[in-house]
């Protein structure tokens, strides 16, 4: 699997502490470890970011650097490097479970360094839904119905249906829909999955109207994420059935979407939604 730097991304310190924590992942250049003057020097080799104008090298360096203090603070057992005399390098030559599940996310946080032969970007995006499922149910508890509602999941193929049409019903049913709007419902295209990855619901049984409802969207993107955050949005049901109250919208993404206080890196970004970022997902793993 061959890994290309690509644009470091510098002036978005998220994404180059990413880039810094891969090098060492993938050994990019045979380095175990990494230095702020060894970063600094792979970083003229990168292609130059498209928004980089008002971006001063020592200070991207400087935030970094606190970005990855920052990580090795918060992120605890499942954090497998640590920061020793201005280098990162590995906490220990093994890996845990907890620390391969952080390698994992940090890999669908950059897919695009990585080449897509055999599908690996589409496997990656598979597998990342299937982990943001487990992170979903603990959330909404034990007895809630978790499930993908992907076009390419085995949920859809085997419980709601491949036909879009046909297993948005199926979906309305489910989430306890006061009324279902079939004629508008029929015209759907058959494909697709309407925006939606994941799918939680919390039946009372009780004989009364209504459930606990949780519509998710999943993205393993470095920043294609952003133009996704309202696809699960609610308010796209309303034209096709009735819900006495409205689902939760979460998004999961594989990325620490977090500066060095812990804060989201913008919050306008993530209004309309519950943010669940890698190191909320590792939490409800715990």
């Amino acid at each position: 699997m061959t890994f290309k730097l690509g644009e470091s991304k510098r002036s978005k310190p998220y994404l180059f502490a990413d880039l810094a924590e891969l090098i060492i992942a993938v050994r990019y250049d045979n380095n175990d470890e990494l230095s702020q003057a060894k970063l600094t020097h792979l970083s003229k080799e990168m292609a130059e970011d498209l928004d980089e104008e008002d971006f001063t090298p020592d200070i991207s360096l400087e935030n970094c650097w606190s970005l990855l203090d920052y990580r090795q603070t918060v992120f605890g057992e499942f954090y497998p490097f640590k920061i020793e005399k201005n280098r990162l390098i590995w906490k220990s030559k093994t890996r845990s479970e907890k620390q391969s599940l952080y390698l994992f996310l940090l890999v669908c946080s950059r897919l695009r360094s990585f080449d897509n032969k055999n599908g690996i970007h589409q496997n990656a995006a598979k597998a990342f839904t299937i982990i943001c499922r487990e992170a979903l149910q603990t959330l909404a508890g034990e007895f809630a119905k978790v499930r993908i509602f992907d076009a390419n999941s085995e949920d859809r193929q085997t419980y709601y249906g491949t036909n879009l049409k046909e297993a948005m019903i199926k979906l309305a049913k489910e989430m306890g829909a006061k009324s279902i709007d079939e004629t508008e419902i029929e015209k759907l295209h058959h494909a697709g999955d309407y925006g939606l990855d994941l799918i939680a619901v919390h039946h009372f049984n009780d004989g009364a109207a209504g459930s606990y409802n949780i519509v998710g969207q999943c993205g393993a993107q470095e920043e294609g994420w952003l133009d996704k955050t309202l696809e699960a949005h609610p308010v796209k049901f309303k034209g096709l059935f009735t819900l006495l109250n409205e689902p939760d919208n979460l998004m999961f993404i594989p990325l620490s979407y977090r500066n060095e206080s812990g804060e989201w890196v913008a919050t306008h970004n993530v209004s309309g939604c519950l943010l669940i970022d890698r190191q909320r997902i590792l939490q409800l793993l715990d």
